[in-house]
């Protein structure tokens, strides 16, 4: 098979994986008001910076590196978010935090931003026997440049304990069986 036609079936599964998180989480968000979109860039090479707050219309980007991409956007990693006390209702934060060096640091930040009545969703990689088989083979093959690139490699339980400290989990989601997602309140 010639390397174009793979990489295009490729893009095209990666696409319909992102998209349908998104799906996902947007039928999570049953309020509006400001959202925050935690780790905006591009979640695969073919998609957009932004492609989440373009996908259902609004919010605010954020990013460690330049994401501009005619949404609102402002610089800053998830260990120091940028912005004030509570002022966000939402905060969506995908495939991210697995990516960090300090997670309780990034949850706590994300817990300062939101708003009391706030909600956060939150997915990560499920690291069931699936994910690392899938994961093992992606790093030696098209996604090289993700070698090295998750700091943790929780489970769901593990998951669910480290975010119980902060917030109350309402709803538990999964995508193609790999990715955990969370929907979750403000423990106050």
């Amino acid at each position: 098979m010639e390397i174009n036609v793979i990489k295009k079936i490729t893009n095209k599964i990666r696409e319909t994986h992102h998209c349908d998180r998104y799906r996902k989480v947007q039928n999570l968000i049953n309020k509006k008001g400001k959202l925050l979109d935690v780790g905006c860039g591009r979640p695969c090479d073919s998609m957009e910076n932004g492609s989440f707050i373009k996908f259902i219309g609004y919010g605010v980007g954020m990013d460690i590196k330049d994401c501009s991409s005619g949404s609102e956007f402002k610089k800053g990693d998830v260990l120091d978010i940028p912005f004030p006390e509570e002022s966000f209702d939402i905060v969506v934060a995908m495939e991210i935090l697995e990516h960090t060096d300090n997670i309780e640091l990034a949850l706590q930040n994300i817990y300062r931003v939101l708003k009391d009545d706030g909600i956060f969703i939150f997915s990560t990689p499920n690291n069931s026997l699936l994910w690392r088989i899938f994961w093992s083979i992606w790093k030696r093959s098209i996604g090289r440049m993700w070698i090295d690139s998750h700091k943790t490699d929780l489970n769901e339980k593990e998951w669910t304990k480290l975010l119980e400290k902060y917030f109350i989990i309402e709803k538990t989601d999964c995508n193609w069986l790999i990715d955990s997602i969370f929907k979750m309140r403000k423990r106050i």
